[in-house]
């Protein structure tokens, strides 16, 4: 039989890492971390057509919505939270997923959320809307209590 663990999620549209909670949730182990390569990146250098050649604007271009667009920055992000989501609903699919708790930016905390399988949804316990990827284990633990 598989354990379940508790895992907390800390994220941004950066960086990513999942802990398991341990001596009866007053610790933290580091068990994943996620980087998006693209986080940094203009939209230019994630999509083009040739260097140094972009497509005509959206208004020059009969049938073409503007307004449904998203920027290439954007939908990487939210590439990268389906990527943490993914992993989530691995563990869950494996029976190792008791719960989890979020912390992580108001923006990319949406992004992740609905990048996430609704079984994962059911099971999240606690989200704090904060950014503090890179705080430490006490500071972390506080935030969740």
């Amino acid at each position: 039989m598989t354990v379940q663990r508790h895992y907390v999620i800390v994220a941004n549209h950066d960086d990513a890492i999942a802990y398991t909670y341990t001596n009866h949730g007053s610790a933290l182990v580091e068990v994943k971390k996620w980087h998006n390569e693209f986080s940094d990146a203009s939209d230019q250098d994630i999509y083009t057509d040739r260097p140094g050649r972009q497509s005509a604007p959206a208004s020059q271009v009969p049938g073409v919505d503007s307004m449904n667009r998203k920027d290439a920055a954007e939908l990487e992000d939210e590439r990268f939270a389906s990527d943490i989501a993914d992993w989530l609903d691995g563990e869950r699919k494996k029976g190792a997923l008791g719960s989890i708790d979020i912390i992580s930016g108001p923006g990319f905390l949406g992004k992740l959320r609905n990048g996430m399988s609704s079984e994962c949804a059911d099971v999240v316990d606690k989200e704090v809307t904060k950014n503090v990827l890179g705080a430490d284990e006490e500071t972390l633990l506080s935030y969740l209590k």
